[in-house]
């Protein structure tokens, strides 16, 4: 639903040089690769038409992540460099040391095996870099490839600084969506008010648990 809502938004911009869409997450859904078929191309199909969208209608696409433990970086270490023991460090952690706020490093090219395979035309065409945005470990930022060819790759991360300042060190457009999606205890109140009718309907005997009760007295 996340994806679906954004490309209909990207379809929609008047302005695309003017633009910005946040993704909360990675656009390389690795963490698919654990789960069954059915479930790992729903995963693929929706990340896919969302760079699909970006790359069609020019609008800048940022997969934003926070706390990121990909090794992209320490395996790369280790193959080419020969540094032993590398994937028990992920990227983030190796690199916070040498980055200030602000800092980011190149744009490097995402060339994972598995997940990627599944990518078809943009299976080559993920990138990723590295942004301190605050005081923690640096935040991970994934871009489609046609904003490094289009030469966008820096007026965009500058963007993403701007959002992170607003934020307090985490993008202000991504709070404001976050906030306004949780369930306050007004829309809990209506949820369970649902389910009762229904349990009700389908002459269910719906029992609710004193510590859930006297959660939703105090809240």
């Amino acid at each position: 639903m996340e994806t679906e809502r954004l490309v209909r938004y990207i379809e929609q911009v008047k302005t695309p040089e003017q633009c910005l869409v946040f993704f909360d997450g990675s656009l390389v859904a690795t963490f698919a690769d654990a789960y069954e078929e059915e479930a790992r191309r729903a995963y693929v199909k929706a990340l896919l038409k969302l760079v699909r969208a970006s790359e069609h209608h020019r609008v800048p696409l940022v997969g934003y992540v926070d706390t990121s433990y990909a090794h992209d970086l320490t395996t790369l270490l280790e193959l080419f460099v020969g540094i032993e023991g590398m994937p028990a460090v992920h990227d983030a952690q190796m690199l916070n040391r040498f980055m200030e706020w602000g800092d980011c490093t190149p744009i490097f090219r995402c060339d994972r095996t598995g997940i990627l395979a599944d990518y078809k035309e943009h299976a080559d065409r993920i990138t990723f870099t590295y942004l301190k945005t605050n005081q923690g470990y640096p935040a991970r930022i994934e871009m489609p490839r046609w904003m490094y060819e289009a030469d966008i790759t820096e007026q965009t991360l500058n963007w993403v600084r701007a959002e992170t300042i607003v934020g307090g060190g985490y993008p202000y457009a991504i709070e404001t969506a976050d906030q306004t999606a949780v369930l306050q205890t007004h829309d809990r109140q209506i949820f369970f008010r649902i389910l009762q009718d229904w349990a009700s309907s389908e002459d269910l005997n719906l029992r609710w648990s004193r510590k859930m009760m006297s959660k939703l007295r105090r809240r």
